[in-house]
């Protein structure tokens, strides 16, 4: 497995977890739709960083 895919599978599931008492507008697909964009958001800034740090110079 790739080290890329075990770094956003981490950040997706501590999203997943800062967010499990979600709840928006007392709707499921709506929360649900939140969270997933949230993890998107946190996902990019990560791999960002990410490169930042690790890129070979």
């Amino acid at each position: 497995m790739n080290k890329d895919y075990i770094f956003g599978f981490l950040v997706m599931f501590v999203v997943m977890i800062l967010t499990k008492d979600l709840n928006i507008l007392d709707s499921w697909i709506m929360t649900q739709i939140v969270k997933l964009l949230l993890g998107l958001i946190a996902l990019i800034i990560a791999s960002i960083i990410f490169k930042k740090i690790f890129s070979k110079k």
